[in-house]
């Protein structure tokens, strides 16, 4: 099994700030004989710390111990991608892109008036992770 993913170690050629959503749509490509789902295009939102749930499933192991992770390739995941950076971290779905800044302690970008008053999935996540990993 093969999994091919960008990474995010600059703004790119066209200077994206963390603001921008295009910054960070990169594509996943998974293949190999292993893969339990196969000729699947899945438009599902996720993130590379997906990628550990992602793999054990189809592997048929338990990926409990990554709270973080969802399995991309399971029908019932919610798709969300959510990445952080310094003081701030952006959370996408298939409704909303917001982008909050902690230092300014207001939304940079704004695609839900909903998100003007509700940080709390992107604070979720962060604490999490950043729980686990200070567990680690």
């Amino acid at each position: 099994m093969v999994f091919l993913i960008a990474d995010h170690g600059h703004p790119g050629p066209r200077h994206l700030t963390e603001e921008s959503d295009m910054r960070f749509r990169i594509p996943l490509l998974i293949t190999g004989g292993a893969l339990a789902v196969r000729d699947t295009v899945v438009t599902r939102y996720g993130s590379q710390t997906d990628l550990a749930a992602t793999l054990l499933a189809q592997l048929g192991l338990p990926y409990d111990e990554f709270s973080f992770s969802k399995d991309l390739l399971c029908p019932a995941t919610r798709g969300y991608a959510f990445y952080d950076f310094n003081d701030g971290f952006g959370f996408a779905d298939s409704l909303n892109f917001n982008v909050y800044d902690n230092r300014a302690r207001k939304f940079l970008t704004i695609e839900s008036q909903a998100a003007v008053t509700d940080t709390f999935s992107g604070k979720a996540i962060l604490q999490m992770m950043s729980y686990d990993n200070a567990r680690r």
